[in-house]
């Protein structure tokens, strides 16, 4: 009689009895190695899908790796904040220039022409 265990994923030994002929002993030994192999298929497939549905943490390393990604990500969001409401305020101060100097060169002009355009409204529509 023969006695050997299969690796550590599968916890059983195998007895072999010696009368046995080695064809038949060979083809125990094939079966029970197609089952170790289907029950390491089992349970990679089993782990992709757990991790394919979120239930386990995936490669711990693509996770550190996305975690880099998104903090460099906030970073560069951060910055075009800034940048973006440093652009907005001079485009204030631009506009605010722009309009103070339209009323110093047209405003005079502007206030005499809607003055004597009321004087004319007032001119035609009064009663006589």
């Amino acid at each position: 009689m023969y006695t050997f265990k299969l690796p550590y994923c599968c916890p059983m030994e195998v007895k072999v009895v010696s009368s046995e002929t080695d064809a038949r002993r060979e083809v125990k030994i094939f079966i029970l190695w197609r089952g170790v192999l289907a029950r390491r298929q089992v349970r990679k497939l089993r782990h992709e899908e757990l991790v394919w549905l979120g239930m386990i943490p995936g490669n711990l390393n693509l996770l550190l790796h996305k975690s880099n990604v998104v903090k460099l990500a906030q970073r560069v969001e951060a910055v075009r904040r800034v940048t973006q409401s440093i652009f907005e305020q001079e485009y204030q101060d631009a506009l605010i220039k722009v309009k103070e100097k339209i009323r110093e060169s047209e405003g005079n002009d502007m206030r005499e022409m809607m003055q004597d355009q009321i004087r004319q409204w007032f001119v035609e529509c009064r009663p006589s």
